[in-house]
């Protein structure tokens, strides 16, 4: 949500703006059969002012999408803002990037300029959900 409003702020002040799940994004760029279409579709995702790339780390990647991760964020690092949101710390990307020296570089790049924000509590979804449940339960 925090990701979320920020894109729609940088919106609000007219800036370009792309909100993809990393997924997808990276799904889309290592599926490009030839260097000229990677490159063709990585603009997609370095030219706006402001990229957000959401739920980072929550599936596998291969070494090929790991590449185009650094990929963009080499591009993107120090002269555009890049949001990113992980459900895990930085210390298990190794669990879910293969490339262990690709992942330091990529690391360094987000955090060199970065804010992190390390958000610690419990889901409100899992929250919302049991009331929704405790609600049922009353009703019944």
């Amino acid at each position: 949500m925090i990701a979320q409003n920020i894109a729609q702020h940088a919106l609000d002040r007219g800036l370009t703006v792309r909100f993809t799940k990393a997924k997808s994004m990276l799904a889309d760029l290592s599926a490009q059969p030839t260097t000229a279409l990677r490159d063709h579709r990585l603009r997609a995702y370095t030219s706006p002012a402001l990229l957000v790339i959401d739920e980072l780390g929550n599936s596998a990647s291969d070494s090929r999408q790991t590449d185009a991760l650094f990929d963009v964020l080499e591009v993107r690092n120090q002269h555009k803002s890049t949001v990113v949101t992980a459900q895990i710390p930085f210390e298990r990307w190794l669990e879910v990037f293969p490339n262990a020296t690709c992942v330091r570089a990529i690391v360094d790049r987000l955090t060199q300029y970065a804010d992190v924000i390390d958000i610690i509590g419990k889901s409100y979804r899992l929250r919302d959900a049991k009331a929704r449940a405790d609600l049922q339960d009353q009703s019944l």
